[in-house]
């Protein structure tokens, strides 16, 4: 929206879908980590309840009721045309580093 110093999103359920996530469960795709983190899309409004989508420990995409305590995974957008040196290998010890 521009506002925002560092903008930063979520990740949605078609990004998992096309990492390879699926309704059944996959834990050989980037996206999974063996944790449970919300994702930003929405799934039901009814009665007052709200659901949406997570990825849970093993790897299943699904629509969960919304009253847990997941993380996220946050997202950066890099402007079309970027070209990321050789800096850093993405580990905790050692991040990518962009300029």
């Amino acid at each position: 929206n521009g506002d925002l110093d560092y903008p930063v999103g979520l990740l949605t359920a078609d990004e998992i879908m096309l990492a390879g996530g699926s309704g059944t469960g996959n834990s050989d795709y980037y996206l999974y980590i063996g944790n449970n983190y919300w994702l930003n899309s929405p799934f039901v409004f009814f009665g007052g309840d709200a659901g949406g989508f997570r990825v849970d420990s093993t790897g299943v995409l699904g629509d969960y009721g919304i009253y847990n305590s997941y993380g996220v995974r946050p997202v950066v957008s890099l402007k079309k045309g970027f070209v990321m040196g050789n800096i850093g290998d993405g580990s905790e010890e050692n991040p990518y580093i962009i300029q």
